[in-house]
């Protein structure tokens, strides 16, 4: 189909028409230029172009069908690996092959452009031969009264542009936000069993449905549902999701889609879960259409989206509203971005979801998961039950703690009592055995005064008994010697 080809072409249809008499000779550039006069003249390149179209065509179709052949294989090879992934329970792997059938099995574009041109059509084509062949007729016609001109050389006609390949329709951002979410919700084994049964197709256009429930008015094209957004929620939309599916009977069909299609209940029987979801994306729509913007726009934007109920690691009920956070019955503090950061009272936020926070401050670590309203108030009741259980328990303590106390001053009392009679009685007898040593003192003394009078007494006597002995003596001897 090159400018030599068709040269070629037009030489051979030229000779045809002219007959043998009128061939070119080798080398007579006048004769080769006099012939493809003719063979203008006469029509041929609307029989040229007519030829070529019917090869494409017939090309086109060649083409078409071997596509189709390669596009039914394929069906056959993933049917068969679906089956076996359904034998192994890997429904992730059937999910994901399910979703690839449904895109080979689903309308397909026209496998080339020239068949959307009107022109390839059979009648069309037809028509064009008439054409051709009128135009044949007369070109003859005038050729015979109208003189020649003669041509230096032969210039191939045009080629005719072929039609741009059709684009594909672009996505909006709800659209993007469908499929990301989709893949998103396809990597949580939880959900694997309902993929398995689900028409992804119609999955994916309730997501796209159920983004748009909380926009109102005119979206910017500017407006992204960003894939960071999704990830901050997408703990509670699955949380949520299997909530329904749960709820649903087991005769429901295709259940994901209508555990999709619920997730998007009208207040006030929307789940929280929801609600919270919603009102990140309507701020993240208003910040597209804000004036007055900053860096730190979509920290403040989870900022707000902490606003709720958590449940720290040590058992507090943490309450967070319009960025301030009570801890128990404490005083609020800020939770505030600095540089980028989510900081609380020196704690900084490492990681963020809608359902779990954890903070970091130093070497310390604190875990909040998110609680409901209710669970909050139950927690709340059983918090203050605890008190007042604790205050029952101190004062039944400090009663017994009472009684103790005044029991020991009791028998301290006695035994200070006791102590005392104790002494008094110690102090009596030392006393009286004071006493009585006294006396027997007194006694041994006296009865040593009395021996000693006795003994002198005695002595007295003995001496006067001695002396009046001697006297006797004495005066026996006088007597004696007078006689």
């Amino acid at each position: 189909r090159d400018a030599d080809g068709i040269r070629k072409l037009m030489s051979q249809w030229g000779t045809m028409l002219r007959r043998d008499d009128a061939a070119p000779q080798d080398g007579g550039d006048e004769a080769m230029s006099g012939f493809l006069n003719d063979f203008l003249q006469a029509g041929g390149v609307k029989l040229l172009l007519k030829e070529l179209d019917e090869s494409c065509a017939v090309a086109e179709d060649q083409q078409a069908q071997q596509t189709e052949q390669q596009r039914q294989k394929r069906i056959a090879e993933l049917e068969a690996l679906k089956k076996k992934a359904v034998k192994n329970e890997d429904f992730g792997l059937a999910g994901k092959i399910k979703m690839e059938l449904e895109e080979l099995r689903g309308p397909s574009e026209p496998s080339s452009p020239a068949k959307k041109d009107r022109s390839s059509s059979p009648t069309s084509r037809s028509k064009s031969s008439k054409a051709a062949k009128e135009d044949g007729k007369s070109g003859q016609s005038s050729a015979a009264t109208t003189p020649t001109p003669k041509v230096a050389a032969a210039v191939p006609p045009p080629k005719a542009a072929s039609p741009a390949a059709p684009k594909a329709p672009v996505e909006d951002a709800f659209q993007k936000g469908a499929r990301t979410l989709m893949g998103m919700l396809q990597k949580d084994k939880r959900l694997d069993k309902w993929f398995q049964e689900c028409d992804l197709t119609q999955a994916r256009s309730q997501l796209c449905e159920f983004l748009q429930i909380p926009v109102d008015g005119p979206v910017s094209p500017t407006f992204q549902l960003s894939s960071s957004l999704l990830a901050f929620h997408i703990e509670e939309l699955v949380d949520a999701l299997l909530d329904e599916l749960a709820a649903l009977g087991s005769d429901e069909r295709d259940m994901l889609v209508t555990a999709i299609v619920s997730l998007g209940k009208e207040p006030p029987s929307r789940d929280e879960r929801i609600a919270r979801f919603f009102s990140r994306v309507c701020d993240a729509h208003v910040a597209v259409n804000a004036k007055n913007r900053s860096a730190d726009d979509g920290s403040k934007y989870v900022v707000k989206a902490l606003n709720g109920y958590w449940l720290d690691s040590e058992g507090m009920v943490c309450t967070v509203e319009d960025g301030k956070c009570a801890i128990g019955h404490s005083s609020k503090v800020s939770i505030a971005v600095k540089k980028d950061q989510i900081v609380m009272n020196g704690w900084v936020a490492s990681a963020l979801s809608s359902k779990a926070v954890e903070w970091q401050k130093g070497e310390k670590s604190l875990t909040w998961n998110r609680i409901t309203q209710g669970e909050s108030e139950k927690l709340e009741a059983e918090h203050q039950a605890l008190e007042r259980k604790k205050k029952d328990e101190a004062a039944e303590k400090k009663r017994v703690q009472e009684e103790e106390k005044k029991r020991k001053a009791e028998a301290e009392r006695k035994a200070k009592e006791e102590e005392a009679e104790r002494k008094r009685k110690e102090t009596e007898a030392k006393k009286e055995a004071e006493r009585q040593a006294k006396e027997e003192a007194a006694q041994r003394k006296r009865m040593e005064e009395e021996e000693k009078k006795a003994k002198k007494e005695a002595d007295r006597k003995a001496k006067e008994e001695a002396e009046r002995k001697a006297k006797d003596e004495a005066a026996q001897r006088k007597q004696g010697r007078r006689r």
